[in-house]
């Protein structure tokens, strides 16, 4: 009878340790990767906007104003 409990018991301990959490974390840690990507990306464009509109700014006169302008 002790040898069953026993075994029960440790069947029961391993089937817990095993019971997928690793796959949870891995599938987390996917996500998280393309959610790190898609903001890098909003990061860049945002970035680039700030830049074209401090290069507008820096403008002084308007022909200036006109160059910096015509590529956009």
């Amino acid at each position: 009878m002790k040898n069953i409990l026993i075994i029960f018991s440790l069947s029961s301990v391993i089937i817990a340790c095993s019971s997928g959490a690793a796959g949870d974390k891995k599938a987390q840690l996917e996500e998280l990767k393309k959610q790190q990507t898609a903001i890098a990306t909003q990061i860049d464009a945002l970035e680039a906007e700030i830049e074209k509109l401090k290069a507008k700014r820096s403008c002084k006169n308007y022909s200036c104003y006109r160059s910096c302008t015509s590529g956009v």
